[in-house]
This record gives C-alpha cells, structure tokens and sequence, in this order.
C-alpha cells in the first residue's frame, strides 16, 4: 500500500468532531507506517503530499493534532513598497490579521488554531528560511506561515510559504497576483490556497483540536461608563459618570466545551464609583456612590476570540449627599449604605489572549424604598495575568 494511500486511510478513518484516544506509541506507529515507503522510494512530481507538503510536515502535524492542538503561527506579513522599501510594520501585522480572518471564514469545521507571533527584540522581518526559523523558536510554533506582498503600479504580487520547524524546511509555497485595486480579493484567493493547503493535503481539518484546561487564571478590568437612575429616583437625579475596576478568578478553563463554543465561570471583586447631580427642577446636590460587590458571571467563548456573557453580582453602596438648601447658607451631608443586586449582559473581543476590549449593559437594584434602578453601560478593558509558566517562557525567549 502506498504512503498517500496510508495517510488518506488514517485521515479518514477518524470522524470529524471526534477525538482519538491515540497515544505516543501509535504517532511511533504512524511514523513507521508511512516512511518505509517515502524512504524506499524517490520524490517524484506524481507524489503530491511529497511534492505539496511533506511526509514529514503529514507527521508532524497528525501527531500535534492527536495529542494536542496544532498551533499554526503567521509572522507579520512582509510589504514591499512600490519604492522597493521591505517592511513588516503595522500594515504588514493588519495584513496578516485580516489573512487570518480570512482562512477561519473557511474554517467551518473550526479546526484550526492560527495565530500571529510576537515580534522578536530585534523586530527584523521574516524573509528568510533562517528568520522563519528563529521566529518559529522564538514563539514556539508547531508550524509557521510567513510571505510577503510586493506593491507595484500594475499589480499586487503575494507569495505565502508554510514552514516544517521539525524538519527544518518550506514544505509549500503558495503564489497569487491581482491589480493594486483589488487587495481585499486577492487575500481572499491566497486565504482559499492556504485553507486548502491544510486541510485536504495536510489533513488537520478532520481532527478538531483538544483544549487541555487551564486553572487559576486572574484578569483584571478597568470600565467608564455611564449611568442613569430610572423609577422615582429619576425626577429628582441625573447621573453623570462611573467608573468600575474588578479583579476576577477563572478558576477551570473551560468547564465545558463543544467544537469551537467554551464555557466558563468566574467570580472576584469589583468596586464602582459613580457621580451624579440634581434635576433642575430640584434643590440642588452632589451625589456620590461607592459600590462594592462580588460578581459571579458565565461565559460562552466562540472560537477564543469573542465572548458573551450573563453576570450577577451582590452589592453594598454607600451613597455621600451632599444638599445646598434654599434660603439657607449651610451644606448639608447626609451618608447612607444599603444592599442591592446588580445583573450585566457583555461581549468582549480579545486579540492575543491576554488584552480584552468589550461593552456591557448593567442594571442594577438599590433597595431603597422607594426602589432604585439604575442602567449603566460601560465599555471596558481586560489584562489576563500570565502564570509562572509563561512567565518563564517569556523569559527563556527575551
């Protein structure tokens, strides 16, 4: 039987969706299976995973999807000017974004992990076999794609290239070319040749990559916003603005999980602060607010990226008045605290698994009598703290 015939039967022989209890010893296996014949047997232009990809690459690639997920990196694209200048600043990084974009509209199974790596120090373009190299080290990619597109006054020229780091070569290089008008089709076209490329030669489509849990994760928020009393408290009070910071435990994640949809839970502490004044029509003072609570929320991550989110969180304020009477000189303040029960709705979006930016909409029950409600939208940022072992990792790279 052939090599090809023995990839493709190894492909197929497991079901999209499903996870193969496959072990060290039988990626030993699988090794043993397919190169007698690539060893025994001359390249040839008939051969195409020989020619498109690679034993080696086919290997590589089956074992990280077995015991792991495949991590694919994209360096920043690299652009050449219509002057000839080579760079791989923001617009090339965009590019690359926009690429990825791309190939996960055609990823319907959401069997690929792609992801773009950090710059290293010395931040020099990726054109070389040797700069692939270093850059899939630096990141510590199972696999790397890297390319350029070279701008002229006729046409836009792209060449994308997919790099074995195990094997220590370019396994496929992948060419298109369109007029200066049409970027955003032929990052489409390209898009479409690397999507092929690794899901019918490379065959990492029919096996949806396993998350292993992590534990213990701590982000921390910052959010201005806005916010508006509603019922009777609303003919006397007019907010102006708030601002919540939070620190929040993720202690599984996820606690679930079904093709590219995660789901966790966290829990942590928030404080808020909120400004507010007097309607015209009412004697005039200053509200001020601090509002402690402890959220507890419930997470759906689609694809790592976006996140949708339901919260509710317990709360204690403690509201500062401080009233100018008429007709009389004097400032009165007067300080109350009282309990209350808040519940959100967000979406947050995260572009590098560390930083987050997202939109809430809180409203939130102060049990005066009468009852205060309160909208308040927010937008907001997230740091996720990194362990010790990215840490480490961080370090062993700088």
């Amino acid at each position: 039987m052939s090599s090809a015939n023995r990839q493709d039967r190894l492909l197929l022989c497991t079901p999209a969706g499903v996870h193969p209890r496959f072990t060290v010893l039988d990626c030993v296996t699988l090794a043993l299976l397919i190169l007698p014949d690539a060893a025994l047997r001359p390249a040839s232009r008939e051969s195409s995973l020989m020619k498109r990809g690679g034993s080696g690459a086919v290997i590589m690639l089956l074992c990280s999807s077995i015991l792991g997920a495949v991590e694919i990196g994209l360096a920043p694209l690299v652009i050449v000017g219509r002057d000839g200048e080579v760079s791989s600043d923001s617009r090339g990084s965009a590019l690359t974004m926009r690429l990825i974009g791309a190939v996960r509209q055609l990823d319907i199974k959401d069997s690929l992990i792609l992801r773009p790596g950090d710059v290293p120090p010395e931040g020099e373009p990726v054109i070389s076999i040797l700069d692939a190299s270093a850059f899939a080290v630096y990141n510590g990619f199972d696999a790397l794609i890297y390319g350029r597109f070279s701008y002229s006054e006729l046409s836009i020229d792209a060449v994308i290239r997919f790099f074995d780091p195990l094997s220590g070569r370019i396994t496929t290089t992948l060419y298109g070319r369109d007029s200066p008008d049409y970027e955003e089709r032929l990052l489409g076209d390209m898009a479409a040749k690397l999507h092929e490329y690794l899901t019918v030669v490379l065959g990492i489509a029919p096996i949806l990559p396993r998350r292993i849990p992590r534990k213990a994760l701590w982000d921390y928020r910052i959010a201005p916003g806005y916010w508006v009393p509603l019922g009777a408290w609303q003919e006397v009070l007019s907010g102006i603005v708030s601002m919540e910071t939070a620190l929040n435990l993720t202690p599984v994640h996820p606690v679930w999980e079904n093709g590219p949809w995660l789901m966790i839970m966290r829990f942590g502490f928030s404080a808020l602060y909120s400004l507010g004044i007097s309607r015209p029509d009412a004697e005039g003072f200053l509200h001020n607010a601090v509002r402690l609570g402890i959220p507890f929320d419930i997470a759906f991550d689609y694809r790592e990226e976006h996140r949708l989110a339901v919260g509710i969180q317990p709360t204690i304020t403690l509201d500062i008045l401080t009233l100018q009477r008429k007709y009389r000189s004097e400032l009165w303040t007067g300080i109350s605290a009282v309990m209350g029960m808040a519940v959100n709705l967000t979406y947050r979006f995260s572009w590098n698994g560390r930083s987050d930016i997202g939109v809430q909409a809180e409203t939130a029950f102060i049990f005066y009598t009468p009852l205060r409600f309160e909208l308040r939208p927010f937008i907001f940022y997230e740091y996720r703290f990194p362990k010790k072992s990215e840490r480490r990792a961080s370090g062993r790279k700088a």
